[in-house]
């Protein structure tokens, strides 16, 4: 007579792949609820950059996101999609995996600290805010700095947790700034008329019926940038399609940007790209080639 025997090992494994299930509905869940979830820090370092420094470390593509917080100095961080900016003290940065760019400093030393982590989820946050009075996330981000570079027992799930309670600070004051969003919609509308033309700062403010002062700021929250800083990333973005696409003489090119002064105009577009109008326009040749 056959005695059929319980099989332990068809059990167990069962058991362990149904609780691989519900561990992965769990997060998945935890996903969909919170738009993000935190696997691993893969670093939290300060950094300092010397003058001149240059760096294609992301040319091809970012492995992880990265929370930067800008302490001293500044840097140009030159975009793929052709956005550049600089990156001025007090400036936090969020820069998600898989973007692509370039970062020099060409007038001064950027101290900055780095925090790079690996998620699951998306973040709808600005890829800069200035937090100018804003004591709080310089001390928040310092915190895991010095909690990672402790090694203490522990250390990189308190580390993990803090960076929870960043992100969440900073989602939140997103959500404040972007609430207030449309009170800048009729001046967007005029910028994105014509880059070429002077419009003043005060004459935005006046179109969406608020002061310059606020505007100033309320532009900087929701944008990431002062506007005047928006204005030039847009004319040198333009400018560096022309300078690509048409045969435009570089006095031309800046002038169609907005820029009636030739040597301005190169000294403004170097200080963004980290090249010369002429050089730009050569390199843009040689890779096209």
């Amino acid at each position: 007579m056959l005695i059929n025997k319980p099989c332990f090992a068809s059990n167990f494994m069962d058991s362990a792949k149904l609780s691989r299930q519900i561990a992965t509905e769990k997060e998945g869940a935890i996903v969909a609820e919170s738009g993000f979830l935190i696997d691993s820090i893969f670093l939290a370092h300060k950094y300092h950059a010397p003058r001149l420094w240059y760096s294609s470390e992301y040319a091809r593509e970012r492995p992880r996101h990265g929370i930067i917080y800008v302490l001293e100095g500044s840097a140009v961080y030159e975009m793929n999609d052709g956005n550049s900016f600089t990156a001025v003290k007090d400036d936090i940065l969020y820069i998600p995996k898989g973007e692509t760019y370039l970062t020099h400093c060409p007038e001064e030393a950027f101290l900055h600290m780095t925090i790079n982590f690996t998620m699951q989820g998306r973040l709808a946050l600005p890829r800069r805010r200035h937090c100018e009075s804003n004591e709080k996330t310089k001390a928040e981000i310092s915190r895991i700095v010095s909690e990672w570079n402790s090694r203490a027992p522990n250390y990189r799930e308190r580390c993990i947790g803090l960076l929870y309670l960043l992100l969440c600070s900073q989602l939140d004051i997103n959500h404040r700034d972007m609430s207030q969003k449309p009170l800048l919609s009729r001046a967007m509308e005029i910028l994105a008329e014509d880059y070429s033309q002077n419009v003043s700062i005060s004459s935005l403010a006046e179109s969406c019926g608020i002061s310059e002062t606020y505007f100033r700021k309320l532009f900087a929250r929701v944008y990431g940038s002062s506007p005047m800083d928006y204005i030039t990333n847009q004319r040198i973005s333009y400018a560096r399609e022309l300078l690509t696409n048409t045969n435009l003489s570089v006095e031309n090119v800046g002038y169609q940007s907005g820029y009636r002064d030739p040597a301005y105009f190169c000294r403004i577009f170097k200080k963004t790209t980290g090249m010369s109008p002429s050089e730009y326009r050569a390199e843009a040749i040689s890779t096209s080639v």
